[in-house]
């Protein structure tokens, strides 16, 4: 029945009763609105099953209150696409935009993900090896859950995602993106469940979102067939990630990432709060952090509130610079640790008013090697830095500014010293910590080859 320029799915034969698949009938209600020029296609009340559906241009997919798009099981629903490069973005998807423009996806009800339906069981045949609480990907499953490509003006919001079998959003070289006011809860020990991928794209607003998920919440990220990454605003969410809450960059780092700034957000039970990571070659600039509260009480090892690595490839080394964070509260038991491999150097990098507290102190020097097998995201070639046992450490910077730095240590002692800061070769910058004191009255800082101006009780350089 058509009202108002709206055509619901159950008039042209979709049932929601979690059993018939639907994805011609919902196709077929969407290929209407199409050749209609456009319109609103519903959703109602109920569970539905369905296989890919492709959005076109001036369409909007409405999933009323009270009704659930529910991935099919079965990998043959799911044609594949030209594109998919790796283990985690495979040419498999429930929704597709693919070169369109004003499309909206809305509406008060739900996307399932059927998540472990994708994954082998935790024991038994094709489980992951060793005492690890992750589940293990089979080889081809739905990832990313919603694929847009090379899109512009698109919206997604009001909805709620649940148990994505891998990716659960990824934007790739698309443009004027507004994410605004959805949720997605994924399974906390599920296989590379990223929240939002933001791959290449510019103009892109991030808002009042609720983000849980397995692996990063939200990551800024620029693969080979990418362009950069720009003009992203990320604020008032609240998340948790077993992985990186607020990322940019690592292994998908080929293309410059700048003009980003984060606000306003709330990150709990997380692995790393914020985490830049220039490894294959991008140039991050223009980055902007401020009014953070987070926490790292999630139950792994070695985690840490920021984390900068930058490292070189074939191709040489991109750089990370001109970044300031500002107002970043962060309760846990791991480190700050900025770092850039010998030869490169992280520069302008500006910190104030950070406060860390700590309930317990964890050893890195200890808990280091015993890192899983292809951990890639943790200072690799910084062996000292990632060693050390600080609340703040520096290696490789030039002109680092740090502007109150405030720890609340833990009561109890332990067998090894903490530094509050520890800084190796840094070239200009300032450092002014009238309130930072060492743990149990020991030192407050360690300074390994460095020229910066240093103040305590009184500015000294060293």
């Amino acid at each position: 029945m058509k009202s108002n320029n709206c055509y619901l799915v159950t008039d042209y034969g979709a049932v929601g009763d979690q059993q018939t698949l639907n994805t011609k009938f919902i196709q077929q209600t969407i290929d209407l609105v199409a050749q209609k020029g456009g319109g609103v296609v519903v959703i109602p009340p109920g569970q539905y099953l369905t296989g890919t559906i492709f959005l076109p241009s001036k369409t909007v997919l409405e999933i009323q209150s009270g009704a659930v798009l529910i991935a099919s099981p079965d990998l043959k629903d799911y044609p594949p696409l030209e594109h998919g490069h790796n283990k985690d973005r495979q040419p498999y998807h429930l929704i597709v935009l693919d070169q369109v423009e004003d499309v909206w996806i809305r509406g008060g009800g739900r996307i399932e993900g059927s998540g472990q339906e994708f994954w082998y069981p935790r024991v038994g045949p094709g489980a992951r090896p060793g005492n690890y609480h992750w589940y293990r990907e089979r080889e081809k499953r739905v990832s990313p859950l919603i694929e847009v490509v090379r899109s512009r003006k698109i919206k997604l919001q009001d909805i709620t995602i649940t148990n994505s079998p891998g990716w659960t959003c990824h934007f790739h070289c698309c443009q004027s993106v507004q994410i605004n006011r959805i949720r997605i809860y994924n399974h906390k020990f599920g296989p590379n469940t990223d929240g939002l991928d933001i791959n290449g794209c510019r103009d892109v607003l991030i808002s009042d979102c609720q983000i849980e998920t397995g692996d990063d919440a939200i990551v800024l990220k620029t693969t080979p067939d990418s362009h950069s990454c720009e003009r992203v605003t990320i604020s008032n969410c609240i998340l948790q990630s077993n992985c990186v809450a607020l990322k940019l960059g690592a292994k998908e780092s080929y293309h410059d990432i700048r003009e980003i700034t984060i606000s306003n957000c709330i990150v709990h039970h997380s692995n790393r709060v914020l985490g830049l990571y220039s490894l294959n070659g991008g140039n991050f600039e223009g980055i902007t952090v401020n009014n953070i509260v987070g926490n790292t009480d999630n139950g792994m090892f070695l985690t840490l509130p920021i984390h900068f690595d930058l490292r070189r490839n074939n191709h040489g080394a991109g750089k990370i610079s001109h970044v300031q964070i500002s107002n970043f509260i962060a309760r846990g038991q791991g480190r700050v640790l900025l770092t850039a491999e010998a030869g490169t150097q992280l520069s302008n990098i500006f910190l104030r008013d950070i406060h860390l507290s700590y309930p317990g102190l964890e050893d890195a020097a200890e808990l280091i090697d015993i890192l899983p097998s292809g951990s890639g995201t943790y200072s690799n070639n910084n062996p000292a830095a990632r060693q050390t046992r600080a609340a703040f450490i520096a290696e490789n910077v030039s002109n680092l500014f740090l502007d109150n730095l405030t720890v609340d240590w833990p009561e109890k002692s332990y067998r090894f010293d903490y530094y509050a800061f520890w800084g190796r070769n840094l070239r200009g910058g300032f450092l002014n910590l009238p309130l930072l004191r060492g743990f149990k009255g020991g030192d407050i800082c360690c300074f390994d080859n460095c020229q910066l101006d240093y103040k305590q009780d009184v500015g000294r350089r060293v």
